[in-house]
């Protein structure tokens, strides 16, 4: 019957499928050990071999010393403290001038570089563009840079300050800008203006010097960036008012004498007026004044100006 054949073909379909299932998981765990007894096990993690290098060993020559003649400035490079020469400087690549005083307006000393980007830097004191393979001078720390023509050239803050002794840079970096109840800025910083103007007055010519030309601006001018740059821009405003104040002021005659060819101090006598003491003096000339009388001095510059105008007084009774 129906019943008997589909249990007689079902019961046969199931033997042979369990006969073969058994061979098969018989024979699996040989194949596997015999793969596993073909690649044992390893304690380290497998890589891949590399081709084996041997170490390339540099040959050095001796290189021959040539001796170098010493380092010489482009043409028109000024030692700080020398006379300015008329020669200008030149723009090409040339070895880097003696070491020098020149500084960031933060005091931080210039080094000497070649540029190597494609893209031009551009100086900070002229706008001139500083191409690739050029020499210039820079301050990393503030980003600031100088092209070779305007590091060989002085500027007013290179001139030496009152009369002598020190330059205005040195008078003016102890002394952050402050401003007076009058709205102008406190000394030295206004001194510096007044010996700026005093200056521009008696150089007419000053806009044709390569030292102030174009974007370097005049003395006052520069005195206004070594402000702005120190940090100040929010007194430019004061600045400003100053070198107007300079140019008004009174008394302006005694400090363009100054700047005269050939000005000697011993030549000419000194006012009585105590701020134009402090004007022309300021407060390290006034001290050597008043040393040299062998009178007091220490203390502030306003006293020791007036000290001074009375000793002045004395003298010449």
């Amino acid at each position: 019957c129906c019943c008997c054949c589909c249990c007689c073909c079902c019961g046969c379909s199931y033997y042979w499928y369990s006969q073969n299932k058994e061979q098969n998981s018989a024979r699996t765990p040989d194949i596997h050990e015999a793969e596993l007894q073909a690649y044992p096990p390893s304690a380290q993690p497998w890589v891949q071999n590399q081709p084996v290098v041997s170490p390339v060993v540099p040959v050095v020559q001796a290189t021959p010393v040539v001796p170098v003649a010493p380092a010489v400035g482009p043409v028109g490079y000024v030692q700080p403290g020398q006379a300015y020469s008329t020669a200008q400087a030149s723009t090409v690549a040339e070895p880097p001038p003696p070491p020098s005083t020149r500084k960031c307006f933060q005091g931080h000393p210039l080094g000497g570089y070649t540029h190597s980007y494609a893209e031009p830097a551009e100086c900070d004191r002229c706008g001139a563009s500083i191409f690739s393979g050029h020499v210039a001078y820079g301050c990393r720390a503030c980003d600031y840079d100088l092209c070779q023509e305007c590091y060989s050239l002085d500027t007013f803050l290179d001139f030496p300050a009152y009369r002598g002794g020190a330059t205005w840079r040195q008078e003016l970096e102890p002394h952050p800008p402050m401003q007076t109840g009058d709205g102008i800025l406190a000394p030295p910083w206004s001194d510096a203006m007044l010996h700026a103007v005093a200056w521009e007055l008696n150089n007419p010519q000053w806009p044709s010097d390569l030292r102030f030309s174009g974007a370097r601006n005049g003395p006052a001018g520069q005195i206004i960036d070594f402000l702005i740059g120190k940090g100040f821009e929010y007194l430019q405003p004061i600045a400003e008012n100053t070198e107007q104040w300079a140019k008004d002021s009174t008394g302006l005659s005694e400090i363009q004498r100054m700047y005269d060819a050939g000005y000697q101090p011993q030549d000419h006598q000194l006012p009585l007026d105590p701020t134009q003491l402090r004007r022309m003096l300021g407060h390290n000339g006034l001290k050597q004044e008043l040393q040299q009388r062998g009178l007091k001095h220490t203390g502030k510059t306003e006293d020791l100006a007036v000290r001074l105008s009375e000793a002045l007084a004395r003298e010449r009774q």
